[in-house]
């Protein structure tokens, strides 16, 4: 007898014929198991959940046969290896079993010890180590957002009492502790975790608290803090408004901090320093006398600085805020203030972001008047408060329209310099540097919005005092400006900032399109496609990188502050960070030449459906166009013959250095980037002749063959032009360099020179030879141009025929589109897209590669006796891009009939599914969500009389459900799914009886009716 532990059980083999098997759990031997009669010499004995904990297990297996009784054991103890991370509101984490490397864990999610779903880690990650991608899962924090109660949640192993990654006390902050009613409840699991906290009050840095777990803490679980309570949680804070001036903007500031709600006691100091407004001076006594804060006024104009350290020295035993008179708080702005005050030692000061707060503004430093995004003050102040809690930066220097000081700083420190600083601007500064020496530091507490409209009270001699006072710090502290300098290049508050855009993406329908920094025609198709899909309700999100920084920004919103800086600190992981967390319905690759090596192998493992647009051949070969070192059409050699060009040429000047393992042997290149591509929900080919050259290399690959959007380009209609005694003019657009011919252009020009042909070239955008062309008297440049201004500068040449020399196959060719839609008549090589575009339409002369300047003059002087006629037609035009293009299917129409046997025969569509709804034996569906999704929602109609009695559901292979269907009614069946994030294959598998004698698949099937996830 032999065993073997496999999956979940032990596998007992090489048993004698008709035996009985027992088996008995741990040192006290309880019957778990027992088969009398055991056939075929082998048996399988699925074992308990609970011995897969990580205690130490015993099977004792016995067999009793016609040979006696025999017995092993089995001993057992589970070696889970496991990480846990998070993204916004959600986590995902991969886990194994090191004792049974093949078996899919199981994972049940519990809220204060109830389990409140469940998961199998069977997805893929790409953060999860080398052979262990596809061990995967993750969840959504299951903490309403709303709830102001803390919680403890645990991730366990189904059956077991095993929490691998700990448990966790969420959502607990000053505010939750004083919603909670603690002391009512000291029996309780909760009460107890909450008041160990409270006595340990070290939740500083971590954002949960690990509970009973003698293992390393996780630092970034959904950001969750408790700060240093080394203040009474019931001391108050004093609130002082110093005032001069704007009587509008002052009652607006009084009445936003009177009507905050915070847990924070709050005590109002409103100071007038004899103020000109006598106006403001008489509501100011009004207003405090109704609404109870205290009201002080100076008998002199004291200025700001020592007006603000009268209040200060009130109330002696409260920390204080100094707030400008020209802003507006909201709800749980000092309970955040007073947190990041108490989350670190030594914190003397903490700002508050704004939207004019110098380096501590949202969306970009310098700020702006207006709150940022169209949202609200409040709205801004809840989004930074969730997307941001708990999160602190320290700055160079606090910024003064907001300022939480703590009293022992004060203490220790002393008050502002009012003889250097009396009238303002600049004693933040110098207070910040003075108690820097002394070791406080100062942040800004990135959860925290409070609306700035700038400089009322000064406004008028601002920029003077600004420029002494700077000059007095800097005289007294030479470092100043250096400091702020580098805080500015590093930027910290970056991500603090994208977190705000991205919270307002996560609730859109988005999708992402990567695109090259060069621009060119990559931009052009993706400028086009982006605008359609956001006439479809897509909000659509450009990624690019400058030399060292990578953008995410919205589409239509150009010089807007709709976007997201990912500089070289946190370069291209927060951005593929971000964009898993908005979780788009799909990524759309238009290049990743210069993208580093972690896009594509972050698209691979995210879960999230991506398409790959071939522009060029870069997949291929690393020099991108297909031409060799000597600038000629290379026509795909043996891999040898590849690596030598590589070798003496070179590769494309922008590809990240990310790919330069691989760059050197095309052979390695291909192989990595076939895997990339066969991942692709489709590769798209924007004209057929591309497809010649990437079949030859990758033939299993997922082709669509789909013009690119753009200019309507001309029907197949032309004309004979009228006779013409002068000379030809020749348009030639674009960037050329040598990839566009420029060299064969040199040659074309002199030849023609030479002869004195009456043939003249005007360059419409620019070129790496200009200089040698502006020597010939038959050139001229026009310039390079903008959009609509292309068609102007054509007329303006008077060209009538447009050429084309480029010397390797393109794949599409905007500049064809343009030319045809102006009127010109193209000549061109017969190469790619160029020929094939040319030659399909059948207007235009071609020539080969390799053509003598005579053969293209000869081509030029037939293309001149042709006048296209622009009248467009639907190449590259789709009614709707998420259907016709990128082929989604979106939720089926509840409302649609079930029934319409009278309509005509079904015509096949995608997936299965046949255009008016009916089902084919086996059916694709390809659904997106926004979220996690956990659940499938099917509804189909079954006519009376079919001979069908289930449906088999699947998600990809995996087997989840059989349904049984009622005909002659709508059945509306739901699915438990593995929990998983964003896109899901759902497969349907039907047991239809086909009537072979009945055309009509509508008499032998159903009707989907509806199909979803959520």
């Amino acid at each position: 007898m032999k065993l073997k532990l496999v999956d979940e059980g032990v596998l007992v083999y090489g048993l004698p014929k008709n035996c009985a098997v027992t088996v008995f759990l741990n040192k006290d031997r309880d019957r778990f198991y027992q088969l009398d009669d055991v056939l075929g010499g082998k048996c399988y004995v699925k074992l308990p959940e609970w011995f897969f904990d990580t205690a130490e297990h015993r099977a004792e297996i016995e067999v009793n046969s016609s040979r006696g009784r025999e017995t092993q054991t089995l001993i057992h103890r589970s070696k889970y290896v496991c990480e846990l991370n998070d993204i916004g509101r959600s986590l995902f984490g991969w886990i194994y079993d090191a004792t049974r490397p093949a078996t899919k864990i199981k994972l049940s999610v519990d809220l204060d010890g109830k389990a409140i779903y469940h998961l199998i880690a069977e997805g893929e990650s790409v953060f999860a180590p080398e052979g262990y991608s596809n061990f995967a899962f993750g969840f959504d924090n299951p903490v309403a957002e709303w709830d102001r109660s803390a919680h403890i949640l645990g991730l366990r192993v189904s059956g077991t009492q095993f929490y691998p990654f700990g448990e966790y006390l969420v959502n607990l902050t000053p505010e939750s502790i004083l919603h909670s009613d603690v002391d009512g409840f000291k029996s309780s699991r909760l009460s107890e975790s909450i008041q160990q906290c409270l006595k340990e009050h070290n939740l500083r840095q971590a954002r949960c608290r690990r509970l009973g777990q003698n293992l390393p803490s996780l630092p970034n679980i959904w950001q969750i803090c408790l700060p240093n309570l080394n203040y009474p949680i019931t001391s108050a804070v004093n609130v002082i408004i110093p005032v001069y001036r704007g009587i509008e903007e002052t009652i607006n500031c009084i009445n936003s901090v009177l009507a905050a709600n915070n847990a924070t006691p709050v005590i109002l100091s409103v100071i007038n320093d004899c103020s000109p407004e006598q106006e403001l001076t008489l509501l100011l006594r009004e207003h405090s006398a109704q609404n109870g804060y205290q009201y002080l006024e100076n008998p002199e104009n004291l200025g700001f600085v020592s007006t603000v350290n009268r209040g200060m020295q009130l109330h002696q035993d409260s920390d204080v805020v100094l707030l400008n008179a020209d802003t507006v708080v909201s709800d749980g702005w000092l309970d955040r203030m007073r947190g990041a005050a108490y989350r670190e030692p030594r914190v003397g000061s903490v700002s508050a972001m704004s939207n004019n707060a110098t380096i501590c503004s949202v969306p970009y430093i310098g700020g702006r008047e207006e709150i940022p995004y169209g949202l609200t003050l409040s709205q801004v102040n809840e989004l930074l408060g969730r997307e941001n809690s708990g999160v602190s930066v320290q700055l160079p220097t606090a910024h003064g329209f907001c300022m939480y000081i703590s009293r022992a700083c004060l203490r220790q420190v002393g008050l502002f310099d009012a003889e250097k600083f009396g009238k303002g601007y600049g004693e933040e500064n110098e207070f910040s540097l003075r108690s820097a020496t002394k070791g406080w530091k100062h942040v800004v507490a990135c959860d925290v919005f409070v609306y700035h409209c700038g400089s009322v009270s000064f406004k008028e001699s601002a920029e003077g005092f600004i420029a002494n006072n700077l000059k007095v710090i800097a005289s007294e502290y030479p470092d100043y400006d250096y400091n702020v300098h580098q805080f500015l290049s590093s930027d910290p508050l970056l991500l603090a900032r994208n977190r705000l855009l991205t919270s307002q993406w996560r609730q859109k329908r988005v999708a992402v399109l990567l695109s090259l920094a060069i621009g060119g025609g990559v931009d052009e198709n993706l400028n086009y496609t982006a605008a359609k899909l956001a006439s479809e309700g897509v909000t659509v999100l450009i990624a690019k990188r400058t030399k060292k920084d990578f953008y995410l920004f919205e589409m239509n919103e150009w010089g807007a502050d709709h976007g997201t800086l990912y500089n070289s600190v946190n370069g291209v992981e927060a951005l593929l960070a971000d964009i898993y967390a908005i979780n788009p319905i799909f990524v759309h690759v238009h290049h990743v030449l210069d993208m580093s090596a972690s896009v594509p192998e972050f698209l691979i493992g995210a879960g999230i459906p991506y398409f790959v647009t071939l522009h060029d051949y870069f997949y291929i070969c690393p020099r991108v166009t297909l031409l060799n070192d000597g600038g000629q059409f290379c026509e795909i050699p043996p891999v040898t013959g590849c690596n030598r060009c590589i070798a003496r040429g070179g590769i494309h000047s922008a590809i990240d250095s990310s790919y330069q393992k691989i760059s050197a042997d095309v052979d390695a290149w291909r192989k990595y980037w076939v895997n990339f591509l066969s991942g692709a929900r489709a590769v798209i080919i924007p004209n057929e002749s591309a497809k010649i050259y990437y079949a030859q290399l990758f033939e299993d690959l997922p082709y669509r063959t789909l013009s690119h959007l753009g200019p309507k380009a001309p029907s197949v209609k032309s004309e004979p032009a009228a006779l013409r005694s002068d000379e030809i003019v020749v348009a030639v657009i674009g960037a050329i360099g040598p990839h566009k011919g420029s060299e064969k252009l040199v040659e074309l020009l002199r030849w023609s020179q030479d002869r004195s042909l009456a043939v003249s070239y005007k360059l419409i955008g620019y070129s790496d030879r200009n200089e040698l062309l502006e020597r010939f008297d038959n050139f001229e440049n026009i310039g390079p141009y903008k959009g609509v201004e292309l068609g102007d500068k054509i007329r303006a040449s008077g060209a009538t025929v447009a050429l084309f020399l480029s010397p390797w196959p393109e794949t599409y060719s905007y500049t064809l589109s343009e030319a045809f839609l102006h009127g010109l008549t193209p000549v061109a090589v017969d190469l790619g897209a160029l020929g094939n575009r040319i030659g399909g339409i059948g207007v235009g002369q071609l020539v080969n590669a390799n053509a003598h300047p005579q053969e293209i003059i000869e081509a030029i002087e037939a293309a001149a006796l042709v006048r296209v006629i622009p009248k467009t037609y639907d190449e590259g035009q789709y009614i709707s891009l998420l259907h016709d293009y990128y082929d989604f299917l979106d939720p089926v129409d509840e409302s649609r009939p079930a029934i319409r046997l009278e309509a005509a025969e079904a015509k096949p569509g995608e997936g299965g599914v046949y255009l008016d709804g009916w089902c084919g034996k086996e059916v694709s569906l390809h659904l997106s969500a926004t979220s996690h999704t956990s659940k499938f929602h099917l509804g189909l109609y079954v006519p009376e009389g079919r001979l069908m009695n289930h449906v088999d559901i699947f998600e990809g292979e995996v087997f989840l459900s059989r349904e049984a269907i009622l005909p002659g009614q709508l059945n509306d069946l739901d699915i438990d799914l593995p929990i998983r994030f964003g896109y899901r294959n759902i497969y349907l598998k039907f047991d239809v009886v086909e009537k072979n004698d009945h055309p009509d698949v509508r008499m032998t099937t159903s009707l989907l009716v509806k199909a979803s996830i959520s």
